[in-house]
């Protein structure tokens, strides 16, 4: 779901608003502008936001717990390889099950930028990301 809010739509036309709208090479996103309305406002698909905000506590509460005493488990384990990498991966998704907090926040303050909007968090948030996945 998360993937195919990003995803490049290759269709003629979707009913928008009960109307047909083309939308031939246009990238659909969770929010649209509404093409028949004469101002630039942004239409916000707020029970979409309201469903990745609960996904991402979701991931956020029980991948944080789970990952955590993952990782408190494999930390009392003896020091083999095999511990050390699953203590890694315990370590790592703890991590990202920590950064879906943010997220979920902003999804929750019809997106407003709130911790985004500080520089500081965003150059945390660019390195953390930067580094987690690989």
């Amino acid at each position: 779901l998360l993937l195919l809010m990003h995803t490049q739509v290759m269709s003629s036309d979707i009913i928008h608003h009960g109307r047909n709208v083309s939308i031939f090479n246009e990238t659909f996103t969770p929010y649209q502008q509404d093409l028949h309305d004469s101002d630039d406002s942004t239409k916000y698909i707020r029970e979409l936001d309201l469903f990745l905000a609960t996904l991402h506590l979701f991931c956020f509460v029980f991948g944080t717990i789970g990952n955590i005493n993952a990782l408190r488990y494999f930390a009392t384990q003896r020091k083999d390889l095999s511990t050390c990498i699953y203590l890694c991966i315990s370590l790592n998704d703890s991590v990202v099950s920590l950064l879906t907090l943010p997220v979920a926040v902003s999804y929750i303050g019809h997106r407003d930028p709130i911790l985004f909007d500080l520089p500081g968090f965003c150059t945390f948030w660019g390195s953390i990301n930067t580094v987690v996945p690989h």
